[in-house]
């Protein structure tokens, strides 16, 4: 049901003996909803995709971006008030229907929260928005922005391929990371939960393995490190075959 709109509601009750039917009609006008009607960043997809109910978003910007403006807006007749707005350290109490922060990206990431109150409401009932904005850079299979070799081993030619019947059935993907300037690296396959990787030496390494993915061409690995607040990232793809 949506907010604030009368519905009606028929219970019909059938005798199985004779047939006839009796039925009860109620008319019920739901509450006032403090939600959303809108969340965006222009030019930016929030992840995941805007929903009234969903109230934790991520967004992944260039690392050459140093601020968006996060705008948000309640359906007129909500009966609700967005009562304030933040951009991480400071916020600001607008009271209305639509309001807006800017968030500064020089730190590499920045947080945006926004409140909705229901006025007519006790006890109060409310909803906190949560936007976190992260700076990506980019770098490359082997030698790449960063200077920081990433290698597959074993690899044989310029794209790595798993057999489910053959030898090579899995791989290592390192990170050379001598010199200490990665605070935490981490990936996924497939657009999965990124994982963690932890340190051994001068190398962050993890392996693949064939039995955890489907057959198929270019599955999608994701490496993405941070270094100094700010997030790169690297896209490689690989073969699965029987």
């Amino acid at each position: 049901m949506s907010s604030g709109i009368e519905y009606t509601i028929s219970i019909v009750a059938i005798n199985s003996d004779s047939g006839h039917s009796t039925s009860v009609s109620q008319s019920v006008t739901t509450t006032s909803s403090a939600s959303l009607e809108n969340l965006s960043v222009p030019g930016y997809t929030l992840n995941p995709p805007f929903k009234p109910y969903i109230l934790d978003y991520k967004l992944e910007v260039d690392s050459s971006v140093t601020s968006v403006t996060l705008f948000a807006d309640l359906k007129s007749d909500a009966g609700a008030l967005i009562t304030w707005v933040s951009d991480g350290t400071s916020q600001s109490s607008p009271n209305s229907i639509s309001a807006s922060v800017t968030l500064n990206l020089a730190a590499g990431s920045a947080i945006g929260q926004v409140r909705c109150v229901i006025t007519n409401s006790s006890p109060t009932i409310d909803n906190i928005y949560t936007l976190e904005v992260t700076c990506r850079g980019s770098i490359s299979i082997g030698t790449g922005d960063e200077n920081i070799p990433i290698t597959i081993s074993p690899l044989s030619g310029s794209k790595l391929i798993l057999y489910k019947n053959g030898s090579q059935n899995s791989a290592t993907v390192s990170i050379n990371d001598p010199s200490g300037i990665y605070n935490t690296v981490s990936w996924r396959v497939d657009g999965g939960a990124f994982k963690s990787i932890a340190k051994t030496g001068n190398d962050w390494s993890f392996s693949l393995d064939v039995n955890d993915y489907e057959i198929k061409n270019d599955h999608e690995l994701s490496i993405m490190v941070n270094r100094g607040g700010v997030y790169y990232a690297a896209n490689y793809y690989f073969d699965v075959v029987m």
